[in-house]
């Protein structure tokens, strides 16, 4: 799993110009982080770049007829209930 890790967080796919692209790396490192937790496989300025990723994929919310709208709206979903779940 280590060498995924360390793919999954290479700039260009952080930085990637498709949408699409960012939304899918957002996913993955989205459930790496839930995965690992508490021990995040990441450094910290990593787990920022990496929040940054999957709070940005949170703006194609506005296109609801878009073809990934069901897709961040899942992150979105697993956003909150993991919030919910830590402040319970």
């Amino acid at each position: 799993m280590k060498p995924f890790f360390g793919a999954i967080v290479m700039p260009e796919l952080l930085k990637h110009q498709d949408s699409d692209i960012k939304l899918i790396v957002a996913a993955c490192l989205y459930e790496i982080t839930q995965i690992t937790a508490p021990e995040a496989p990441y450094n910290d300025d990593f787990l920022k770049d990496i929040f940054q990723l999957i709070v940005g994929t949170f703006s194609g919310l506005s296109n609801t007829s878009g073809s990934s709208f069901d897709q961040r709206v899942a992150i979105l979903e697993r956003v909150i209930l993991n919030e919910v779940i830590l402040f319970t």
